[in-house]
């Protein structure tokens, strides 16, 4: 970046010395060296991160006397003085010079103006990159980075790339510029994609789904390119594209744990098994990317298994067996399928299982009878019931004199009677073996049991701070349950218990206490899982109560929230019920208060009984909770008649009706009851009366709907849609019985001011009757 001025300057100097004979010498060249940079070995002398340089002049000894300016004009040439008075004064020349360059950043140029003793001058110049960054010092290319493609994809919409290693230590770790990269995929050697300059070192490319297809193989390219402009490529060892599912799914290995004989036995789908334990074993393959995952599972529903690969990450491809433990009793299926490397789920493998580890139902022997003289046993009994069927039953006879069985007879299938021939042992008894299909027995002299292998679900109070010494912690069991804690190493019961519910009191503790819980039913099933660990300090106060800011309910309802307590930094379990208090719009209401653990207390209360809106605040300890915006809602009943042929509808303020040949109609005395416009409905508070009714043509029905809206349909003496309201009325009552006839000795009508005698009498056919007589 050198370059030499004043040629024809320096050609008639030429021409006069060799006119003149005189010896003159010129100086070879001038050079802009920069100072160097900490920890660069090498640098390249065309950049500068620094505005001072120095200038290298190689001159002979006819130079007498230099001349420096900075001048990064381009274009043009520097003036000399005394058009141009920027020019450093004359001074003697030296072969190496410290300079400043000018602060502004770019390319910077530099002149030297030499004189020498002959009389001649010369110009010289030299040009430097000056950046405070650094950028194009480094001479050193960097370290081209390792690529991972993934190798295999069924995705070519979203191809994720990623790389690293690339390393550039006078660029990176010295000048602190990152690296940056070029990244471009290709397919068959061409490429497939725009070049993408980044910073990161994964990319993503998308919309390549229409231009792949099965079998491609797409080959990533990244080139990392340092501070300097310098570059180092490579490329990825290939991403096969593979669409195709995994061509074939096999479970190879079906055993399984037998209780009976403490053996492994062989499944298979039509038996019954009495066993715990299962074992699974498979196989896959596929003819692409190969197999890299599975998923499997064991349930009582014959499902496909979800995408989510079983075993350890990284070791995926290695699951290829499962012992499944404590299987309870019930009809299983085993689902397994697998996933290839590209992400294909494959066809599912299943398998089904049948588990009874328990005993049938007892069978009862009903009858027994000897034959002595034809020396045969003729017996009955109940039949058996099980889940895997009942194979057959046993009957053992046994001589009572020695306690030994002397006859066995198995009847196949469901007989419930058998005759046994030659009994010559005339004092023995007889019992009755059930065998169900997983081959367990049941007697008839045993007794029935019930199996129950199922732990206790327990909940517990949160861990946490209380504010006491004498803590109450409890826990909760989804069944009949017997409960203790482990505290200082030993046990020790709950004090209180509905079996269900279990709560002590603990006994002047300071400070940290861990509780292990142990809680067995009745079956000896135990769930020690539980614990609970509190920060008993009494030293604790009561800072803040924090409620939820608004609840919404109805009337008379039961209203529960939670309310958090705290020293204004930790919350506060441990507070009793004494330190509480509730009010709704200022007044103290009644209310329960339940420690939850952890600082959190439940707090119900009943609503009011009037809708609206109502504030409410709980205190703890004198301290006010924030107010609790309580809106109470009405309770609203709607009735709604549909049908087509009744629209359009009539409505009035209180009643929505229609008139046909009869009236049906929907009416409520609530005065804000709504009728809903395009619908035969009307809604209205439970507090309030709503008719509904069916009636002949209404002449009156503006008049009922008035007294209804004054409430006081009700009180008439004869509320009804299709009569007049106030009138009395006496409805004819007609006898008629079949074993009884009823008759007058006359022919009357009856009047109201009329008296009338009813007798009983009989017939001259000496039957039952009832008499009407005019008095």
């Amino acid at each position: 970046m050198k370059k030499e001025e004043n040629v024809f300057k320096i050609n008639l100097i030429l021409l006069l010395a060799i006119i003149l004979c005189i010896p003159i010498s010129f100086s070879d060249d001038v050079t802009i060296v920069n100072l160097g940079h900490t920890g660069f070995e090498e640098i390249s002398h065309e950049f500068t991160s620094i505005v001072t340089i120095y200038i290298n002049i190689d001159f002979d000894g006819t130079a007498n006397a230099c001349r420096f300016l900075n001048y990064d004009n381009q274009m043009t040439k520097p003036d000399l003085p005394p058009v141009n008075n920027d020019w450093t004064p004359w001074e003697a020349c030296i072969t190496q010079k410290y300079w400043q360059l000018s602060q502004t950043q770019g390319n910077k140029t530099v002149y030297v103006q030499i004189n020498y003793s002959t009389g001649s001058q010369a110009l010289y110049n030299d040009s430097i990159y000056y950046n405070v960054t650094g950028a194009g010092l480094d001479v050193t290319p960097p370290v081209a980075p390792l690529i991972d493609d993934g190798s295999f994809t069924n995705n070519p919409a979203e191809i994720r790339i990623k790389w690293d290693g690339a390393t550039d230590y006078e660029s990176v770790e010295i000048l602190g510029i990152p690296l940056e990269y070029d990244v471009v995929l290709l397919e068959g050697g061409s490429p497939i994609t725009p070049i993408i300059r980044t910073m990161e070192t994964e990319n993503i490319f998308t919309g390549l789904d229409g231009v792949l297809s099965h079998g491609d193989t797409v080959v990533a390219e990244v080139t990392a390119i340092n501070s300097a402009g310098l570059t180092a490529a490579a490329s990825s060892d290939g991403l096969l594209i593979d669409f195709e599912d995994p061509w074939w799914m096999l479970i190879t290995n079906k055993t399984y744990f037998e209780k009976n004989s403490v053996n492994m036995g062989t499944l298979d789908e039509s038996g019954w098994f009495n066993t715990d334990q299962l074992f699974f074993g498979w196989e896959s393959a596929d003819a692409d990317s190969g197999v890299g995952a599975y998923s499997f599972a064991l349930k009582q529903e014959d499902e496909v298994p979800d995408t989510v690969p079983e075993g350890e990450v990284g070791e995926f491809s290695e699951k290829i067996n499962h012992t499944f433990n404590n299987v309870k009793p019930g009809i299983y299926y085993f689902n397994v399928m697998s996933r290839d490397n590209a992400g294909n789920w494959g066809k599912n493998d299943s398998f089904m299982v049948h588990i009874d580890s328990t005993p049938p139902k007892r069978p009862i022997l009903t009858s027994e009878k000897y034959n002595f003289d034809e020396k045969s046993v003729y017996c009955t009994w109940s039949p058996s019931e099980d889940e895997s069927g009942i194979l057959g039953y046993m009957i053992n006879l046994t001589n009572k004199d020695t306690g030994e069985v002397f006859r066995s007879v198995f009847e196949v299938g469901s007989a419930t009677s058998a005759v046994i021939d030659n009994v010559t042992v005339e004092n023995f008894f007889l019992i009755i073996g059930a065998e169900n299909g997983a081959g367990l027995w049941k007697w008839s002299n045993e007794k029935e049991t019930v199996i129950d292998t199922d732990i206790p679900e327990v909940s517990s109070m949160q861990s946490g701070t209380v504010m006491t010494n004498f803590p109450i912690v409890w826990v909760k069991t989804d069944e009949k349950a017997f409960c203790r804690y482990k505290l200082g190493g030993e046990y020790y019961s709950f004090e209180y218990t509905n079996h269900s519910y279990h709560e002590t009191m603990l006994d002047n503790v300071n400070g940290a206490a861990s509780l292990l819980i142990n809680c067995s039913d009745m079956y000896a099933n135990i769930n020690d899982s539980i614990s609970i660990n509190l920060n008993a300090d009494s030293a604790k106060t009561i800072a803040d109560v924090a409620i939820p800011a608004t609840y919404m309910s109805y009337q008379n309802m039961i209203v529960t929230f939670n309310a958090a307590v705290s020293d204004g930094a930790t919350q506060l379990g441990g507070a009793t019920a004494n330190m509480f208090d509730v009010k709704i719009d200022g007044k103290a209401i009644d209310f329960s208060v339940f420690d939850l653990g952890g600082g959190f207390y439940e707090i119900s209360l009943i609503a009011p009984e009037s809708h609206g809106n109502y504030q409410v605040i709980a205190s703890a300890d004198g301290k006010p909770s924030n107010v609790l915006d309580l809106t109470v809602a009405s309770l609203n009943i709607q009735a709604e008649y549909i049908s087509h042929s009744l629209l359009p509808e009539t409505r009035l303020s209180n009643m929505v009706y229609n008139t046909g040949g009869n009236t049906i109609g929907l009416a409520s005395d609530d005065e804000n009851a709504i009728i809903t416009p395009g619908k035969f409905n009307i809604t209205a508070n439970t507090d309030n009366d709503l008719y509904i009714f069916y009636t002949r043509p209404a002449l009156e029905i503006s008049t009922k709907n008035s007294i209804i809206k004054k409430n006081g349909f009700m009180s008439k003496v004869n509320p009804s849609f299709g009569y007049n309201l106030v009138q009395k009325y006496i409805i004819k009552v007609i006898f008629d019985y079949d074993t009884l006839d009823v008759f007058t000795d006359e022919n009357f009508q009856a009047e109201r001011s009329g008296m009338y005698t009813i007798k009983k009498i009989r017939t001259s056919a000496g039957k039952k009757a009832i008499q009407f007589t005019r008095k």
